[in-house]
């Protein structure tokens, strides 16, 4: 089993060593052993989700933690539920953005 915890404390893996990351994780998951990864950003969670629809990964052997709650991923790297706070760095930034952009077209 993967176990991902995504939490202020972990690892950020940056833009450049995203892949050098996931190689590692995928390593430990082909050699069947256990692996606890602590990450601070969205991007290493997205890899993982991307490694699960890429079929290098089976979704089973995935879990993501997050404020003690415990994540289970299917075929297609999708939670059923999206905490708030979970990844979500990106979107709130994008909204913002969209939002600035409307204010500007209508001012």
């Amino acid at each position: 089993m993967i176990t991902i915890e995504y939490c202020a404390e972990g690892e950020a893996v940056s833009d450049f060593a995203v892949e050098e990351w996931w190689e590692k994780v995928r390593t430990q998951a082909a050699m069947g052993l256990s692996a606890r990864s602590r990450v601070s950003t969205g991007l290493a969670i997205d890899r993982v989700r991307v490694g699960i629809v890429d079929g290098e990964l089976p979704h089973q052997d995935v879990e993501f933690l997050f404020r003690g709650e415990c994540l289970r991923l299917d075929a297609d790297g999708f939670t059923d539920r999206w905490p708030n706070g979970f990844c979500d760095s990106y979107e709130k930034l994008a909204r913002r953005l969209l939002e600035g952009h409307v204010r500007r077209a209508h001012s």
